[in-house]
């Protein structure tokens, strides 16, 4: 029975790259190096609750609740220019 060992490296390139995934079975790339350190520092610092990872249907959730928001402050704000255009077509009336 042989032994190998593989090293994989996922580099993830934001929402629109996606990501890439390297496999290594070369004995070489799996000594570390004093740079490898500070890049793997980098990442392991962000936690679970700064994490901007979401599930595939939250996107689409989170776009439906915006639009939501926006129309319903669409209709506020149509609402008030139309109760206003009222207001100053009443004082018009007690003018003449």
């Amino acid at each position: 029975m042989s032994k190998s060992s593989f090293k994989a490296f996922v580099e993830y390139k934001g929402p629109e790259g996606g990501f890439r995934v390297k496999l290594a079975d070369n004995a070489d790339d799996l000594s570390e190096e004093e740079d490898d350190d500070r890049t793997s520092r980098c990442y392991s610092e962000i936690t679970d609750s700064e994490s901007d990872i979401q599930p595939y249907g939250a996107a689409q959730k989170q776009q439906a609740e915006a639009k939501k928001r926006h129309d319903k402050a669409w209709f506020a704000a149509k609402e008030l220019v139309d109760s206003e255009r009222r207001y100053v077509d009443k004082l018009r009336l007690l003018d003449e």
